[in-house]
């Protein structure tokens, strides 16, 4: 499958899902539409990243973004992070 070209995408652009971690996201809101016709009932799904909140990990190897630049504000350190998508 190929990835996404224009940047930003618009809600109405033809999803393509590129991994199993964006294919299980489209799949989720595709069933929660599907229950929500087959019942007659209102939905809404929302497409949250780098939620937050009093239970946030923020320990050891899959803590939470955002906890590490928090911690870094605090300590006034700074970061630079980049991540490369590999395209064949």
């Amino acid at each position: 499958m190929e990835k996404q070209k224009k940047i930003p995408t618009k809600e109405t652009d033809k999803i393509e899902t590129i991994n199993p971690y964006s294919l299980t996201k489209f799949l989720g809101e595709e069933l929660v539409i599907k229950y929500a016709k087959l019942y007659n009932m209102p939905n809404i799904s929302f497409r949250l990243f780098n939620v937050y909140g009093p239970r946030l990990n923020t320990k050891g190897k899959y803590g939470a973004v955002f906890s590490i630049f928090l911690k870094q504000k605090k300590n006034q350190q700074t970061s630079h992070y980049c991540w490369q998508w590999k395209t064949n």
